[in-house]
């Protein structure tokens, strides 16, 4: 299956507007409030915990995480997506008395002489046939010991084998379609990310435990595997959550972040 690709986007986009129209959430204010993301817990440690941060989501719609960071660390945020809905994201913001600033455009085709101290995307990278120079555009707007952040889904083994029985036939061509596989795993994620001049990883894990991201009221999923789900799948969920293990054999997300050395602290170690 192939999908219509928008002729604009750079990269070899697997995707196009209409594609995520269709799946990403309506952005309102009670969806985006009280959000915790699931990849805090694996980079706290290391996010600057002070006001004025400037913050750089890609991809952002619908600006739960971005809020999340403005509220709780007092991030100066900026979103930036090419679907309209973004402009939501303004609104959201200020019914909570936060400020934000959004931009509506193609991350691909975007410039911009500003550089941010932390800026990241979730699930944004596999959607490009060449991941590398969609990374690479991350890392343009990290500023010397800023930080980048980039969270993708994978397809281990359990995750890959569970969507082959409870996807439509339909459904799995067009996530195989929509997907680069080769950069949905941890260690290609690290390499793509080490290949950025003066990259030094912080931190790097599959997370989420043996979450699935679906149910069987989703588009796609094939109705009959509720009783899979209820009697099968989401105990091994709660099973796995309780013993915090996250593993490249059935978790559903790969996380990694990075530092830009500054050539102040390249001067430094080199003495």
């Amino acid at each position: 299956m192939t999908l219509n690709v928008d002729e604009h986007n750079d990269g070899n986009s697997l995707t196009n507007p209409d594609y995520w129209q269709a799946r990403r959430p309506e952005v309102k204010n009670s969806s985006i409030y009280d959000f915790y993301p699931a990849w805090h817990d694996v980079v706290a440690d290391y996010l600057p915990q002070k006001e004025g941060i400037s913050c750089l989501e890609i991809g952002a719609v619908p600006g739960r995480s971005l809020m999340f960071l403005a509220a709780r660390y007092g991030y100066s945020c900026t979103a930036v997506d090419f679907l309209p809905t973004v402009c939501n994201i303004e609104v959201a913001f200020h019914a909570r008395g936060l400020p934000v600033r959004v931009i509506e455009a193609d991350f691909m085709t975007w410039e911009s002489e500003e550089k941010f101290d932390f800026v990241y995307s979730c699930g944004f990278v596999e959607h490009f046939e060449d991941y590398q120079i969609v990374i690479d555009k991350h890392w343009q707007f990290v500023r010397d010991g800023g930080m980048m952040m980039l969270t993708v889904p994978t397809l281990t083994p359990v995750q890959y084998l569970v969507r082959l029985m409870v996807y439509t036939r339909s459904n799995m061509k067009e996530v195989l379609a929509s997907h680069n596989l080769k950069i949905m795993k941890l260690r290609k994620l690290i390499k793509a990310v080490k290949r950025c001049p003066g990259s030094e990883i912080l931190a790097a894990s599959y997370n989420q435990g043996m979450t699935f991201w679906f149910s069987p009221a989703d588009l796609g999923v094939r109705r009959w595997t509720w009783r899979l789900f209820r009697y099968v799948l989401r105990p091994m969920e709660k099973l796995v959550r309780k013993t915090g293990i996250s593993s490249r054999w059935f978790s559903p997300e790969a996380i990694v972040l990075a530092r830009k050395v500054s050539q102040e602290d390249k001067i430094a170690l080199s003495h």
